[in-house]
């Protein structure tokens, strides 16, 4: 039911009208839209209301905190409870994978988070494309000049500063998880250590560097990522050098493998990536046994793919819970119109077709990462 002129707007509807100002058709739609708890145009026209602001961190297993923002549009995009939001697909934002990490890290056994260091998505911009090295284990860090490297310098020199972390190489496993160009990798390297030139010597055995990611090819990871993998972990050896006696990496003692996921489309691989990220840290497995767990991935189709909607539906369960144990009434307000619209088409059935309101409004109001 549109509302109609006469009525009145309660606190809530003034609030959202105003976070809808930005986007003036948004919010026209939601004016006429506000009092309905059947049409789904409602969720289109508030989807770039912020619904939950997050800082999550995790004792043991990750370098500092993984935060973010979570918008209706996030929720519908992760949920696809309704009929248009399953012909309609949309990829979730990184804000929403960090999210998804925490709850992860947070589920990992004790006993393996002792051993286990995760940094954040693209951390220090990893991800930024200012690498041109053809073959990363050849490449000499330390005979490239340091302006090549400003940003990623700069961004590791303010990360100190603010979480002042400690010794990341005694962890058997550091993970670095990217998303590049359209695809999502984590790079795994145990026994960093054992690739580390030091006074005293202290773990024996090679290092292993272990690259999975959702694309079926390595070389743009490779050629972008890696080599800025590498520089951090150069910096990280600097850092901790007159403390701990490390002198340098040692590249030639480093074993590579790439390990590539089940080949799906744009929209699904953030959720593999994460399916992966919980493999890899189960009790089912245990990090120890990071090869089983990626191989056992895609063995069985049908189950990656139940499992993958499992991970959806426990991130929709845990937002909601936050949201309405939140103290923001605009945020509770939405879900609970969402969950009636929900229960309405339950009921009814789904509408005839997708508007062209919702076509447009969809393609505009996701924010930018």
């Amino acid at each position: 039911m549109s509302s109609e002129p006469d009525e009145e707007y309660d606190p809530v509807e003034v609030e959202i009208m105003r976070r809808l100002e930005p986007l003036p058709g948004c919010r026209y739609m939601y004016e006429g839209l506000r009092k309905t708890e059947t049409n789904p145009n409602f969720l289109y026209a508030t989807g770039s209301v912020k619904m939950l602001e997050y800082k999550k961190t995790s004792e043991f297993n990750l370098l500092g905190t993984l935060e973010g923002d979570i918008y209706m549009s996030d929720i519908r995009t992760l949920g696809r409870d309704l009929f248009y939001e399953e012909q309609i697909i949309y990829t979730i934002r990184d804000d929403m994978v960090r999210y998804g990490m925490a709850e992860i890290l947070n589920w990992q056994k004790s006993m393996n988070q002792y051993e286990t260091i995760c940094f954040d998505l693209n951390t220090c911009g990893i991800h930024l494309t200012n690498s041109t090295a053809n073959n990363f284990l050849h490449l000499k860090i330390s005979n490239i000049p340091n302006d090549f490297y400003f940003q990623l310098i700069e961004n590791f020199n303010q990360l100190v500063s603010k979480i002042q972390p400690e010794d990341i190489f005694p962890k058997n496993y550091i993970l670095f998880p990217a998303h590049y160009d359209g695809h999502f990798y984590c790079t795994l390297i145990h026994n960093a250590l054992g690739a580390m030139k030091m006074e005293v010597p202290y773990r024996d055995g090679r290092c292993t560097m272990v690259h999975i990611g959702t694309n079926n090819s390595m070389n743009n990871y490779e050629n972008v990522v890696v080599p800025n993998i590498l520089k951090l972990l150069n910096l990280f050896t600097e850092l901790y050098a007159s403390e701990e006696g490390y002198d340098r990496l040692l590249f030639e003692k480093i074993d590579v493998v790439n390990k590539f996921l089940p080949p799906m489309q744009k929209a699904e691989r953030p959720i593999e990536f994460l399916h992966m990220f919980k493999k890899i840290l189960s009790p089912e497995f245990s990090i120890r046994n990071w090869n089983e767990a990626v191989d056992s991935i895609g063995v069985d189709m049908e189950k990656t793919l139940a499992e993958m909607a499992k991970i959806r539906e426990n991130m929709s369960l845990d937002i909601c819970a936050e949201i309405r144990e939140g103290t923001d009434e605009v945020a509770k307000h939405l879900y609970e119109k969402r969950l009636a619209i929900i229960r309405y088409e339950a009921i009814h059935g789904p509408p005839a077709g997708v508007s062209n309101e919702q076509k447009d409004s969809g393609n505009q109001e996701q924010p930018n990462e």
